[in-house]
């Protein structure tokens, strides 16, 4: 048997995240059927894909607002000079993010940017009192290095890590 470039390597595990990431449930089975491959080729990689940290993990996307849950995009922005001592333990360790759960905030995604603000993150929480809350603990435990936070409502996800809202027609409410 012939030995495979990487470029037929890579195009294979292309095609199994590219059907993975539209559903992580799906069988190993029915992947093998969708890309032709056999289960134990698509074992293979995925293993491969979850040692390397190519995928770190699998989530279920839920709708908040059937557990009365509304969900928010915090935005931060901090002021220039390095991040030492405590302040840049807490961020890397996550040390508040138990105490970010008792303000009944939960953080579904976090992350370090470039451009106008340094660190988004999208939230949830039963009221936009609740991430006001968040917003002065977060103030409070970053001392003097943040300039700027803003909170913003989503009130429509249309699409969530590539997978369309079922109930995408609703979007039509917000422009009537």
């Amino acid at each position: 048997m012939p030995k495979r470039s990487r470029d037929d390597v890579e195009a294979d595990i292309n095609k199994i995240v590219k059907i993975f990431q539209s559903d992580a449930r799906i069988s190993f089975n029915d992947l093998a059927e969708k890309t032709g491959f056999s289960r134990q080729k698509i074992w293979r990689i995925i293993k491969s894909l979850e040692k390397n940290k190519t995928i770190w993990g699998y989530t279920t996307i839920i709708d908040h607002k059937k557990l009365g849950l509304k969900q928010y995009v915090i935005m931060l922005k901090r002021k220039h000079g390095a991040l030492v001592g405590k302040q840049l333990e807490k961020l890397v360790n996550r040390s508040i993010k138990k105490q970010i759960g008792k303000l009944g905030v939960f953080i579904e995604t976090s992350y370090y940017t470039n451009g106008e603000y340094d660190w988004i993150s999208i939230a949830s929480a039963e009221s936009i009192f609740q991430m006001k809350k968040y917003a002065e603990f977060i103030i409070k435990q970053s001392g003097d290095i943040l300039s700027d936070v803003k909170i913003v409502e989503i009130l429509f996800p249309l699409e969530i890590n590539n997978i369309e809202n079922p109930k995408k027609e609703g979007i039509m409410d917000f422009f009537v």
